[in-house]
């Protein structure tokens, strides 16, 4: 189960390590969540971010109010 108490099942890997074990640890980024992170890293600018956004060409995550 994750955080917001959804479920989901997925694939386990196909190889095993000793006792090592591998499992979800936290849940897929919604659309948008980290667009605007990984934008202002590759060197874009805030105004750049917006203006994307407003065009609609990218989706940028917005906690609700």
């Amino acid at each position: 189960d994750f955080p917001n108490g959804v479920s989901a099942r997925v694939p386990g890997l196909p190889l095993e390590m000793g006792a090592h074990s591998f499992g979800v640890r936290r849940q897929t980024p919604k659309p948008g969540e980290h667009t605007d992170e990984v934008l202002r890293e590759a060197g874009y600018s805030a105004v750049e971010i917006e203006r994307l956004a407003a065009l609609g060409a990218i989706a940028i995550d917005v906690p609700p109010a």
